[in-house]
C-alpha cells in the first residue's frame, strides 16, 4: 500500500504464486478489490504485463487478457483494464505541479501537462520512439518547460508511424 496526500495505491504482486492461471489471476484481482473496498476505497485495477492491450502476442500476455475478461464477466462492477505495462498504468504528476517548483498552484496547467505525458507514454507503448520535432508530443522532455512547449499530439511523422502500428495491430500483419 502506497499512501499519498490525495490517494492510496494498492499493489498486489501475483508472483507469490508460481505461474498462476488466468483464473487464479482473476481471483487475486477480485479478492484484492474486496479487501480494498473494506478500507472504504473504490478499486480501479490495472492488470500489468510486458504488453499493452495485445501489442505483444505471447501466451503470458494472453493469460492476463483472459484474466481481465474473467473479472469483467464475474464482477462487472469492477473497473479493470489490461494487459498493460506499468509505465502506461502509472504516470507521475509530482514534477508536473507548479508547487514542486515553489510556484502557485495551477490545476489547469497540471492537467495540460498530464495530458501530454500520458499521450507520450502511450505512444511508447505502441512502439513510438522519441521524436526530433520540437512540438511533437513524442519529443523527450527533461524539464517541465519542455512539456509546456510540446503540443498534446504527435507530429505528422509520428502520426503516420502510429497509424501503421494500429493498422497492423487491429487488422493483422
Amino acid at each position: 500500500m502506497m499512501v499519498f496526500k490525495n490517494k492510496t495505491i494498492f499493489i498486489v504482486d501475483a508472483t507469490a504464486n508460481i505461474e498462476p492461471t488466468a483464473e487464479e489471476l482473476a481471483e487475486i484481482a477480485m479478492l484484492t478489490a474486496e479487501k480494498v473496498r473494506q478500507l472504504d476505497v473504490e478499486p480501479r485495477i490495472a492488470m500489468l504485463s510486458f504488453s499493452n492491450f495485445g501489442s505483444t502476442k505471447h501466451p503470458l500476455t494472453e493469460k492476463v487478457r483472459n484474466a481481465v475478461q474473467i473479472v469483467k464477466r464475474l464482477a462487472p462492477d469492477l473497473i479493470i483494464d489490461g494487459e498493460v505495462q506499468a509505465d502506461a498504468a502509472v504516470v507521475s504528476t509530482h514534477r508536473l505541479s507548479n508547487q514542486f517548483y515553489g510556484l502557485p498552484q495551477d490545476d489547469a496547467l497540471v492537467f495540460r501537462r498530464l495530458e501530454k505525458e500520458v499521450v507520450h507514454e502511450l505512444g511508447h507503448t505502441f512502439g513510438l520512439h522519441h521524436c526530433h520535432h520540437f512540438e511533437c508530443v513524442m519529443r523527450s522532455s527533461t524539464y517541465v518547460e519542455e512539456v509546456d512547449l510540446k503540443k498534446p499530439t504527435p507530429c505528422n511523422e509520428c502520426s503516420a508511424l502510429l497509424q501503421k502500428v494500429l493498422v497492423q495491430c487491429c487488422l493483422g500483419d
